[in-house]
């Protein structure tokens, strides 16, 4: 399931019913257990305005509108920063 937001934040659930959450500020990603129990949060991606989450091949997508990236990789067990990517028109 996935539930964009209007502006700034996002949730989505795995098929395990894990939440991710994307902040209403769009910086910070959190995991949270399907009873609630919060398994991890990233609060060090180097932008705000994230927009929409994406789950991906164990990897949780961040996609941004206000950033020199198009979007930040997380590893989806730890919420650990893998990488960012970059489109051609983000890449002057």
């Amino acid at each position: 399931m996935q539930l964009d937001c209007y502006g700034n934040g996002a949730v989505t659930v795995d098929k395990k019913g894990n939440i991710y959450v994307l902040s209403a500020d769009g910086g910070d990603v959190f995991k949270y257990s399907p009873i609630g129990n919060i398994l991890w949060y990233n609060q060090d991606l180097d932008c705000g305005g994230g927009y929409k989450l994406k789950l991906k091949k164990g990897r949780v997508q961040v996609y941004f509108d206000y950033c020199n990236f198009d979007y930040a990789v997380l590893d989806k067990k730890t919420g650990e920063l893998i990488t960012y990517v970059y489109s051609k028109k983000n890449s002057k």
